[in-house]
């Protein structure tokens, strides 16, 4: 085997295209976030352009090693990576050229029809590769073993020229579907593969334009899998926006006015019970707005004191029509914030407050088991039937979010039992840290 300096080249550039595809493969699996259309393409992307450089590694490796002329198979598998080297670029385009259709975010129907017509295409040129190749115009081997390019050849490069020219299109007709830094992506992939070709006369030899074409389309899909996870990053920064607007709809406007009117009341009557209650009002407040940025469990005593200023100020409104019971076998445990007292609220506004007299109580009870603990809440109130919950015109965002909240911080549960006529009782069953 005799390596010349170009074959050195050739073959460095293919190794790098090798690495290219691992850098892909690598990227992919690290993802935090994997879109399943990108993975889709990325993994077709990866398995042609990775035959792609193998092909082009072994043309490399077989060109210098001398053999015998008429040693057929040696032939064979020379021609079939040459006509490979071709075969591959085209599949890999056409494949990066159908995820770009899904980029600019085509309407359903017309992403179907123009990856259908590029589907179309592929076949096409498959077949004029195929006929270029039985008649020796694509690659061949003269019957002194030299291996060189059909008169047709720059077809091949016509026809990866076509999926360019098609991403380009696409890239200007949809462009206000993408970001600019999607659009930059998009003019390096098409861009690098161009300059080569118009550089590739200058630099005989020397696999130019494969080293474009697996930087273009590595660095594509990398770069795309990278915006793509900016893209979950700030729609998970909304999604948190959204949470924060839930839990500040459960501070409900009516219970603030209806505090702030009573507060008044007792202004006239008893100051310094009512700067109690402007302390307990603003406590309430100050805990909700620090909750909002607290996504780990906080000591049970600290939501229970929470919970404890809202029953003050119920109590302020409704006086002994109100009970609140403790029984409390622990305390030394975590839970997630703004979970207890939406908890009583609900006790409170569905259960004691709709009796036939406005009266009744509410229970604050807590257990521990041998892999977890449990915090109930349970009201003597009119009850429900559980299999009606949804059409009794009554919101249940408080206790959606409570069950959301306890599954996403501690991968707690929510439970609820209840029976026309014998109250309520909602359990929170929080799992022991192992």
């Amino acid at each position: 085997m005799y390596l010349r300096g170009t074959d050195i080249i050739n073959l460095t550039i293919a190794l790098i295209g090798i690495l290219s595809c691992a850098n892909m493969l690598l990227i992919q699996l690290v993802a935090r976030r994997k879109d399943k259309v990108t993975l889709t393409y990325m993994v077709f992307a990866f398995i042609a352009l990775l035959s792609y450089n193998i092909c082009l590694c072994f043309f490399v490796l077989l060109q210098s090693i001398e053999v015998v002329v008429n040693y057929k198979v040696w032939y064979l598998t020379l021609i079939l990576m040459g006509f490979g080297t071709y075969l591959y670029a085209i599949i890999t385009a056409f494949v990066v050229s159908s995820y770009v259709a899904y980029l600019v975010k085509l309407p359903e129907r017309a992403r179907k029809g123009t990856h259908r017509a590029l589907f179309t295409m592929l076949v096409l040129f498959l077949v004029i590769l195929l006929i270029m190749q039985r008649t020796g115009n694509l690659v061949q081997i003269d019957e002194a073993g030299t291996y060189s390019e059909g008169p047709y050849s720059f077809t091949g490069h016509v026809m990866v020229g076509f999926f360019l020219l098609f991403n380009l299109v696409m890239l200007i007709r949809f462009r206000g579907n993408v970001s600019l830094r999607q659009r930059c992506i998009l003019y390096l992939y098409i861009g690098l593969p161009i300059l080569a070709i118009v550089l590739r006369p200058f630099v005989n030899g020397i696999f130019i334009v494969a080293l474009s074409s697996s930087l273009s389309v590595s660095l594509f899909m990398i770069f795309s899998v990278i915006e793509q996870a900016a893209e979950y990053r700030q729609q998970e920064l909304k999604n948190e926006q959204l949470k924060i607007d839930i839990l500040l709809g459960q501070i409900q406007p009516h219970f603030l006015f209806n505090v702030l009117y009573v507060i008044q009341e007792i202004c006239h009557i008893d100051p310094e019970k009512a700067s109690e209650a402007i302390s307990e009002f603003s406590k309430y407040l100050r805990h909700n707005m620090d909750s909002l940025s607290i996504n780990s469990p906080i000591p049970f005593s600290d939501e229970l004191e929470h919970t404890m200023h809202y029953i003050s100020l119920q109590q302020l409104r409704f006086g002994e029509a109100l009970v609140v019971k403790y029984e409390l076998a622990c305390t030394e445990f975590y839970m997630p914030t703004l979970t207890l007292q939406p908890i009583v609220e609900n006790a409170v506004r569905y259960g004691v407050r709709k009796t036939s007299t406005g009266e009744g109580t509410v229970i604050i009870q807590t257990s521990a088991h041998p892999d977890h603990y449990e915090v109930k809440v349970i009201d003597n109130g009119p009850g429900f039937d559980p299999n009606a919950r949804k059409e009794d015109g009554i919101s249940h965002t408080g206790l959606n979010n409570v069950r959301e909240r306890l599954q996403r911080i501690c991968d707690g549960k929510l439970e609820i039992w209840s029976e026309l006529g014998k109250g309520t009782i909602v359990t929170m069953i929080l799992p022991k840290k192992k």
